[in-house]
């Protein structure tokens, strides 16, 4: 009689034992995948529509007055065409994005100057901010001008400037 009971007790242990096992593989296949650990691939694709000007905005006031042959040097940020992006990642729209949101050297820019019509040498260092030394001819006739900066997105600035005798 004892057999008997021990020959059940097993069977019962090994049946729940089966049974356990075949509830944690219906589980495995029930539970979602565990989301994939690699890193999106982004590309950014510009829009046709929907860029926005960034006027410079001087750190010092640009000087009302120069002499003839004398170097400006006017400093300021901005003074940009932010560009409209579209980012997709694995080949899914993300969202949007503007150009002056994107890492500074992304948004490095050169500029030419005026003064009435008249080309100016110039020595820029552009990056975020911006650093413009300016070359006033040492041969110009003193009196009042217009310089005028301009990026080659145009976005142009224009700066009322005296110009004096020495």
């Amino acid at each position: 009689m004892l057999q008997r009971r021990q020959r059940i007790v097993l069977i019962l242990f090994f049946s729940g034992i089966a049974a356990f096992i075949l509830a944690l593989a219906a589980c495995g296949t029930i539970l979602p995948a565990p989301a994939p650990t690699s890193t999106p691939t982004c590309l950014l694709v510009p829009q046709a529509t929907g860029e926005r000007i960034i006027p410079p905005r001087f750190e010092t006031p640009a000087p009302a007055s120069a002499r003839p042959g004398e170097t400006l040097r006017l400093h300021f940020s901005g003074g940009y065409v932010a560009f409209h992006y579209e980012e997709i990642c694995n080949g899914n729209p993300a969202g949007f994005i503007y150009g002056d949101d994107l890492p500074t050297p992304q948004r490095s820019r050169n500029y030419t100057a005026t003064l009435d019509n008249r080309p100016l040498a110039i020595h820029s260092e552009c990056n975020g901010k911006c650093t413009l030394e300016i070359d006033i001819p040492a041969n110009i006739t003193p009196g009042n001008y217009t310089l005028v900066l301009m990026s080659p997105l145009q976005v142009n600035t224009n700066i009322p400037l005296r110009v004096v005798e020495e």
